[in-house]
């Protein structure tokens, strides 16, 4: 991935202060995130009133996450309804920052486990941070992940690959 520079609007510490595991309500994913994004949400992943998959959002402030691009965070989403609906190229194609950023590319996407594709965007609004955008599927595809980090410091990118290395289905989806 390439580094972003440090974006404006939080101070840039070298790293967090360490990791946590958080999973979603039901206990279906999990994954690793710095200890400082302890807003989180494990609600399960809703869309026009119906549950399509389970869901953990992270920040330091899911608010300013999910309304601005000045707050780093992630959402990690698992999905056997999207799966049926989309491939990944799909999905990334419908989830498009281009409004508010600008798109650096589509890049190939393996951590072992999941296999797709992630879009970098870049500048994104006027705190000018990126945003990598991952949709992927475990060998068999019976279900796609997708996986929004936003990346406002240097400390993020850190946090992005904590993030890659660590995100799992563990459970049963719905």
């Amino acid at each position: 991935v390439p580094t972003p520079p440090p974006a404006s609007g939080e101070p840039d510490t070298p790293t967090y202060s360490g990791y946590m595991l958080i999973t979603d309500d039901s206990g279906a994913i999990e994954v690793e995130v710095p200890q400082e994004w302890n807003d989180v949400d494990g609600s399960a992943w809703v869309l026009d009133g119906e549950v399509i998959g389970v869901t953990v959002s992270a920040a330091s402030d899911l608010a300013g996450f999910n309304d601005t691009y000045g707050t780093p965070g992630v959402f990690f989403g698992a999905s056997r309804v999207l799966a049926e609906e989309y491939d990944v190229n799909g999905l990334l194609d419908d989830v498009d920052f281009s409004e508010d950023c600008t798109f650096d590319g589509r890049y190939e996407y393996d951590d072992g486990v999941y296999v797709g594709f992630y879009d970098l965007y870049v500048e994104c609004g006027t705190e000018q941070s990126t945003i990598a955008s991952i949709a992927a599927i475990p060998e068999g595809g019976p279900f796609i992940v997708w996986v929004l980090t936003q990346i406002v410091s240097d400390r993020d990118v850190d946090a992005f690959g904590q993030i890659t290395d660590t995100l799992q289905v563990i459970g049963d989806l719905p």
